[in-house]
């Protein structure tokens, strides 16, 4: 699928920029509104950039979509990948990866379901055949999880049946109940909470194995802590970036241009400079004359690794905008669009670090090349 090296990096990121799924052909659409009727069948992935995406025929690939509100009431043999404020999953698909501010779920999911929303509600309907993984600030479960549920919620209410363990990390900030068990929930394997008081969980709901109450840890960081850790790392980073699109803006231009034409071994250049100059700082700090020197790399370094990643996502935000063919174009929204989405890929838990890393050393690279042009 690669016509040449120079794009393997960029691919990679982009990929997972979007919550990584299969990466193969499909089809884009940018219409305002986008719907594939009832009887229409896709045999394709979608990427959908819109207001509305509406979903009633059949997609035998996956579904990314960046908009207002998706709603699918077909099917989709993949995984559905949503950012929309309004999200509705009435009909059946493998995976569901949802970002929104309302998520409601009354169809099927054949495997995992993740969810980051303000609200959320699993209808009775609604059949999860494995996990389900979420953070909400309140949410409401009604229907079926044929395995775990794992969540991180301000308050939670469950109605329906979990086949599995549930783990629940509930609101600290709080001394009244933040979890309701309702008589008709079945629990097979137990339940864990955290949270500042108990919950009220009902003497008629079938729960086997223990329930386990601990209070949370303060040192721990909640979800709002995380989300406001993101907010404000994103505001740093979109400062910096303000820098290099009105005071350098040709410069950074040109830098831009660069990295299209940066090749596989780009990076492998960064990371020796990301290596080497912290070496080289703290050698230096041994001889009398070289602590200025030191403090001086030192200072050029870290300057250059913040600015690498920046660079990076204002290039991914402007060849995505430039891929969907947007008529209105600008590098303002370049660098919201990539330093939305590769900030959220950084902060991403266990693997985030690595796409940290490589995003410096891109960066690193492509300076590194420019300069060395000039």
């Amino acid at each position: 699928m690669l016509k040449t090296r120079k794009n393997f990096f960029f691919l990679l990121l982009t990929i997972l920029l979007v919550f990584p799924f299969s990466v193969q052909a499909g089809c884009l659409k940018t219409q305002k509104n986008i719907t594939i009727a009832e009887k229409q069948v896709i045999n394709d992935n979608i990427y959908a950039l819109g207001k509305n995406l509406s979903i009633k025929g059949k997609v035998k690939g996956d579904v990314f979509f960046l908009g207002e509100t998706l709603k699918i009431e077909g099917e989709v043999e993949g995984e559905i990948v949503g950012l929309a404020s309004q999200i509705e999953i009435k009909g059946k698909t493998k995976n569901a990866k949802l970002l929104g501010k309302k998520v409601v779920i009354s169809g099927e999911i054949k495997q995992n379901a993740y969810v980051f929303s303000s609200d959320l509600f699993l209808a009775k309907t609604a059949s999860i055949f494995q996990d389900l993984l979420f953070v909400s600030n309140k949410a409401k479960l009604s229907g079926s999880i044929d395995r775990n549920l794992k969540s991180w919620t301000s308050t939670l209410k469950i109605n329906g049946k979990i086949g599995g363990r549930a783990d629940l990390y509930l609101n600290k900030n709080t001394n009244k109940p933040a979890l309701f068990i309702s008589d008709s929930a079945r629990i097979k394997d137990g339940v864990f909470y955290r949270s500042n008081s108990k919950g009220e969980i009902s003497e008629q709901a079938q729960i086997g194995g223990e329930v386990k109450h601990k209070f949370p840890q303060k040192e721990k960081k909640d979800p709002v802590s995380i989300i406001w850790s993101y907010l404000i790392s994103v505001f740093s980073a979109l400062l910096i970036g303000l820098v290099f699109i009105t005071l350098i803006k040709n410069r950074t231009l040109e830098i831009l241009y660069s990295f299209k034409r940066s090749s596989f071994f780009t990076p492998l250049k960064g990371l020796g400079l990301f290596l080497v100059f912290p070496v080289l700082s703290f050698l230096l700090l041994f001889t009398l004359i070289g602590i200025p020197l030191s403090l001086l790399i030192l200072s050029g370094w870290l300057i250059a690794v913040l600015s690498s990643r920046v660079l990076v996502a204002l290039y991914l935000g402007k060849t995505l905008i430039k891929k969907t063919n947007f008529k209105k174009e600008s590098l303002m929204s370049a660098l919201i669009l990539g330093t939305a989405l590769s900030w959220l890929v950084f902060h991403l838990p266990l693997v985030g670090w690595i796409f940290n890393l490589l995003a410096v050393c891109w960066g690193l690279g492509v300076l590194y090349e420019h300069l060395k042009t000039k």
